[in-house]
């Protein structure tokens, strides 16, 4: 269903009184022994929804989503999943559409998910067997097998904050009691990285394509030093 200019900034609005501070979900560090009685862990992505780019006409509704994306005040439904499915129709997601097929850019929770799958092993080899769901799961996906660890991602690009991206890491034991939750975000400004459309865009969006590898790159690394100490520092990760 469409969303309308002014429907479109009533939910801005509503994002960021609902869901600014109170709705968002903390940190969690991961206790070793919850893994104790723990046999396998599954290790699934949530459907990656799409880059948004703003727009003029979105700029507006762009400010309380892109920062800090509050979107994540509920995890696969409740207020914050019916929002966000109604911003998947908005037109920062059929620019940011436009702007993926014409630069050809990745699956970013996809990029995410395959990465963090490669480096889970070789920093934790004492873990429980981590089987890999290949294909992405959808918001009310059930876990018929016990402990699951969920990947979710939101991306956004903005003329002068750059690339911006927000994910998720949790996971649930098999009466979904939540054993370790991390929160990742980046901002090309944050690190003085190309900000601006033309910058990022130009040469068939090469610049835009670094921007996306590096993100990757900071958002595992920051859950794998979470999960390691609880820190976003990480001084020992092996990524070989």
């Amino acid at each position: 269903m469409a969303v309308t200019k002014k429907g479109l900034c009533a939910i801005a609005v509503l994002l960021a009184i609902v869901l600014h501070g109170c709705a968002s979900s903390p940190d969690k560090t991961l206790a070793r022994k919850d893994l104790q009685s723990i046999d396998q862990i599954n290790l699934v992505r949530y459907e990656f929804p799409g880059y948004m780019k703003e727009t003029t006409g979105s700029k507006v509704a762009s400010t309380a989503i892109a920062v800090p994306f509050m979107l994540f005040g509920a995890i696969g439904g409740g207020i914050g999943g019916g929002l966000y499915a109604s911003v998947k129709s908005s037109m920062m997601t059929s620019a940011g559409k436009e702007m993926q097929n014409k630069y050809n850019l990745p699956d970013f929770t996809g990029v995410v998910h395959k990465e963090f799958s490669e480096r889970l092993p070789k920093n934790f080899p004492d873990w429980p067997r981590i089987i890999i769901e290949p294909n992405a799961v959808s918001d009310d996906y059930q876990n018929p097998s016990g402990c699951f660890l969920s990947i979710k991602s939101l991306v956004m690009v903005s003329d002068g904050a750059g690339l911006q991206t927000d994910t998720i890491a949790q996971m649930v034991d098999s009466t979904q009691n939540v054993l370790w939750q991390k929160r990742v975000s980046y901002k090309s400004s944050d690190f003085n990285r190309p900000c601006k459309f033309e910058q990022l865009e130009a040469d068939n969006g090469k610049l835009l394509h670094e921007e996306i590898t590096l993100a990757v790159e900071k958002t595992v690394t920051g859950l794998i030093g979470h999960l390691k100490n609880g820190t976003d520092t990480v001084e020992t990760d092996s990524t070989e």
